[in-house]
């Protein structure tokens, strides 16, 4: 639990990945220069001391890229496992205070170290758990405009069938897609009257059997429109929660350091 000590916050460590951090993407370049195998261009001789990555110019060996690596942990193992230290350090603190003899210097001490480590745990587990609610606040918003969506695609469906139950009058297929270029050319709305009863005359319709088409297309219209809404809704949560996860799970609790 070192490593904790002297970690930044959570959050912003949350915010450090390599799809949107550039100190991230220099890392990941040097590491894989580091690990592919050496050819005869290769600029950089390799070498390892306490743990540290370093790349010397072939040329000019004073030159050096030496990388200290990223630290990564499982952020819902560690909170887990944090939950279960604070616990162990509770009882601990109160076997010394129930302590039947005089508590010694000692003691004192433990007491410190103990009452330090507590604090810090708590302060990562708080950290942790504002992360979490991030993320489920921001998935409970889109969980709400997906049933509002749900909702609008059972409202467009019962209204698009009651509007075809109204045709009675059957019409050419091309008269029929005639209509619905004519809807979308009206920016996806029903034209006024005067456009309705030219296009009846055109295609010798009658302009209520026209106007009957013209609702049921719009109907139909905002229901596939409800469901592709729907849809995008359902690919952005799945996606965030994906990310969400798989952040948490290769979560950087300390950040590499390159030095040139």
């Amino acid at each position: 639990m070192e490593y904790l000590t002297n970690s930044s916050n959570m959050s912003s460590l949350f915010e450090f990945n390599k799809e949107s951090n550039k100190e991230y993407e220099s890392y990941e370049k040097y590491l894989k220069f580091y690990y592919q195998i050496p050819s005869k261009k290769d600029p950089y001789n390799r070498s390892m001391v306490d743990g540290k990555y370093i790349l010397s110019d072939l040329k000019n060996t004073s030159k050096k890229i030496i990388i200290d690596p990223a630290k990564y942990v499982n952020l819902f193992e560690l909170f887990k496992n944090l939950k279960i230290y604070n616990e162990i350090i509770l009882e601990k603190i109160s076997i010394l205070i129930e302590k039947p003899s005089n508590i010694d210097d000692d003691d004192r001490k433990s007491f410190d170290d103990l009452k330090k480590k507590y604090g810090l745990f708590s302060k990562k587990i708080q950290e942790i758990d504002d992360i979490n609610k991030n993320h489920f606040e921001e998935m409970e918003k889109l969980t709400i405009k997906k049933l509002d969506y749900s909702l609008l695609m059972a409202k467009y469906y019962n209204e698009r069938n009651m509007s075809f139950k109204e045709i009675t009058e059957k019409i050419p297929i091309e008269s029929k897609t005639e209509i619905i270029q004519y809807f979308s050319q009206n920016k996806h709305s029903i034209p006024e009257q005067k456009m309705i009863d030219k296009i009846a005359k055109k295609l010798d319709i009658p302009s209520n059997d026209v106007e009957k088409w013209f609702k049921w297309i719009e109907k139909c219209y905002l229901y596939l429109k409800s469901k592709n809404e729907l849809y995008k809704i359902m690919k952005e949560q799945n996606e965030k929660n994906t990310e969400f996860i798989y952040k948490c799970e290769n979560f950087i609790i300390k950040k590499p350091i390159i030095e040139s």
